[in-house]
């Protein structure tokens, strides 16, 4: 995220995707990695403050707490965010098949 690398996310996420964006709008693959590419999000800082984690033999729930400094499509932001992802073990390895971020008050 912090380093927008657009061709490891997409190695990373499942074509499938659904993802939850912070203002609650449902998210695909495309649309995702389009912020990244076009620009329209870039994250300057994040600050991993927690990590939980629940891993089975082929799936893994992780849930995240950081405090990100960023931008969105020119809005500048900063705050702490609770990400929560659902990855499955394919053929190719870990895959992100699913996802929420929220801000949180701190």
């Amino acid at each position: 995220m912090l380093a927008a690398d657009v061709e490891k996310l997409d190695a990373l996420i499942e074509e499938d995707l659904l993802f939850v964006g912070p203002t609650g709008s449902l998210l695909s693959k495309e649309a995702d990695l389009g912020l990244y590419r076009s620009g329209e999000q870039r994250m300057s800082a994040i600050d991993l403050q927690e990590r939980h984690f629940r891993i089975g033999t082929q799936a893994a729930a992780v849930s995240s707490l950081a405090f990100v400094v960023g931008s969105f499509k020119g809005q500048g932001f900063q705050g702490h965010f609770r990400y929560l992802r659902f990855w499955h073990r394919s053929t190719t390895g870990w895959k992100l098949v699913a996802g929420s971020v929220s801000q949180v008050d701190r």
